[in-house]
This record gives C-alpha cells, sequence and structure tokens, in this order.
C-alpha cells in the first residue's frame, strides 16, 4: 500500500495530502486557493504527490484529481470546500 500521509506527532500541524497531476490546471487551482486559506497561519503542512508517480495511485485516482485528504480519509475533490477542510482539521 502506497502511504499518500500520515497522523503528524502529538503538538505538530496534521499533514493534509493533496493528490494532483502535472499539467491540471484545476490542480493548481485548488492548490492556490488552499494557500491563500491557510494564509501562513500553520494550521496544516500539505504534501503535493503527483498521482502519476505511482501505478497504484493512477488505478486508484485516474483522472479523479485534485483530491484532498488527512490521513487515508478524502475531504474534498476537485474544487477546495474550506469549510469541509476546516472540519477536518478541528477532529485531528
Amino acid at each position: 500500500m502506497v502511504d499518500v500521509g500520515s497522523d503528524a506527532p502529538t503538538g505538530s500541524p496534521p499533514v493534509l495530502t493533496l493528490m494532483t497531476r502535472l499539467d491540471c490546471s484545476l490542480c493548481t487551482s485548488f492548490e492556490a486557493d488552499l494557500a491563500a486559506w491557510e494564509d501562513g497561519r500553520g494550521r496544516f503542512q500539505l504534501t503535493v504527490v503527483n498521482v502519476d508517480s505511482c501505478a497504484e495511485l493512477v488505478a486508484r485516482y485516474g483522472l479523479r484529481v485534485p483530491v484532498l485528504l488527512v490521513g487515508e480519509r478524502e475531504i474534498c475533490a476537485f474544487r477546495l470546500r474550506v469549510e469541509r477542510v476546516a472540519a477536518a482539521l478541528d477532529a485531528t
């Protein structure tokens, strides 16, 4: 199994994983919107993963990107939903 994000150590901000693909304008917009919403507040750490880097990720996500995860749990896909991200961060 591919590790697409794990829980952060205690005291560290949670790690969010953004599943993307190169040359995906929707992915670029999603990441920019997420960064603007975060605005340096340190609520989370972001890991960006290119799904095309691994055959298992290609099989799992196919063309379904961008997808934002906390651990293995999907928060939102295709467009940023800040209410879902905020709720996921509150739950960690």
